[in-house]
């Protein structure tokens, strides 16, 4: 509206007759009437009988978010226990053996 007021335009060529004072004054002109009590209403069988279902979940805007990472201190880690090669004891490995004599 700026520019064409800036131009020396006139609003009424660039906008819809639709949007006018006189076409929103004729739309509210006639008084609409409230509805009646519940109890009154004439309501055909085929409607009163009709079942409704529930739309159901939407899914959400965006990306899927993926499931919780656990962090490093929240994993526990399964660890082998060591054990001697030479003499199958648990606890050291063969190169820390302190079993087997020193050549």
């Amino acid at each position: 509206m700026a520019v064409l007021r800036y131009r020396k335009l006139h609003e009424r060529d660039y906008c819809s007759p639709f949007y006018s004072l006189k076409s929103f004054q004729d739309a509210y002109a006639i008084s609409v009437e409230p509805f009646p009590y519940e109890s009154i209403w004439d309501i055909p069988s085929y409607v009163s009988e009709l079942k409704l279902m529930s739309p159901g979940s939407k899914r959400t805007v965006g990306r899927p978010q993926l499931e919780c990472w656990k962090g490093f201190a929240d994993v526990k880690f399964r660890r082998s226990k060591v054990t001697c090669s030479r003499y199958h004891q648990v606890g050291h490995n063969k190169k820390t053996c302190s079993n087997y004599p020193a050549p």
